[in-house]
């Protein structure tokens, strides 16, 4: 292999500082230089020729690999799910209960202080149910926690009932009661409604509608102070028991039935 010259080497030397230093790639500034004259081993480093001018070349933008979710053919949406109802709007008269009052189904009752057990629809509306103590039994009363308070009793008109056993059950303190507003038309047992009442004397039963009554058993057993008792509005064509009915009514003087 042949030894490059000295002058040679400094002339590489020389091309590629400057090809740096003008920002030439090096194989463009040795392109120039093989077809300089004067290119020949030994000769004077010659002139550079000036670089060429490049127009910057703008990057082509590549084009964004294909979104999966866009290009996958659209699909209907799922239906949305149907909207829970909303609560039934409570009517703006929808009747409330009388602030110091208990309330029983659609009715509402109260004890004064000098003992009267008033009943009534609620919010002294027109129309009421009144309902019984889930208790039952001789427990069937809404105020049978407080029946020993009752000295008297006033049901107002548009009060129905479906419930009348132990109504007024030993009530020992109740003196009279009116009974005419109440609606009995679909009770079908009366059992002991007053038992135990040992000082009533006067009741106004005159509203009351017992066409579906099976049973008046024990209705006034016990109401010893009880003299007089109007029973004429009653309607016993389907009663199967009267069993002590007027069991130890001992003072009482005359019934109409």
């Amino acid at each position: 292999m042949k030894r490059q010259a000295p002058g040679l080497r400094r002339t590489v030397n020389v091309l590629l500082s400057a090809a740096l230093a003008l920002g030439l790639s090096p194989v463009a500034a040795f392109a120039q230089v093989a077809d300089a004259p004067g290119a020949a081993a030994g000769s004077a480093a010659p002139t550079l020729i000036p670089p060429v001018s490049f127009e910057p070349v703008a990057p082509q933008s590549v084009p964004a690999p294909a979104n999966d979710a866009q290009s996958a053919p659209a699909q209907a949406a799922p239906a949305a799910a149907p909207a829970a109802p909303a609560d039934a709007a409570v009517p703006a008269d929808a009747a409330a209960l009388t602030p110091g009052w208990t309330q029983a189904d659609t009715c509402e009752w109260m004890i004064d202080a000098a003992g009267k057990l008033t009943v009534r629809p609620l919010g002294n509306g027109t129309s009421g149910n009144l309902g019984a103590n889930p208790a039952g039994g001789d427990q069937s009363a809404p105020w049978c926690d407080q029946s020993k308070t009752i000295t008297s009793v006033v049901i107002e008109p548009g009060v129905s009932t479906t419930w009348a056993n132990y109504m007024f059950y030993y009530c020992t303190n109740l003196v009279t009661a009116d009974l005419s507003g109440l609606d009995t038309s679909s009770v079908t047992s009366f059992h002991s409604m007053f038992d135990g009442c040992k000082k009533l004397e006067t009741v106004d039963l005159s509203g009351l509608q017992t066409s579906k009554a099976t049973s008046l058993s024990c209705m006034f057993k016990h109401c010893w102070a009880l003299r007089e008792l109007d029973l004429s509005s009653f309607d016993t064509a389907g009663v199967t028991s009267m069993f002590e009915m007027f069991f130890a009514c001992e003072t009482i003087k005359s019934f109409d039935l």
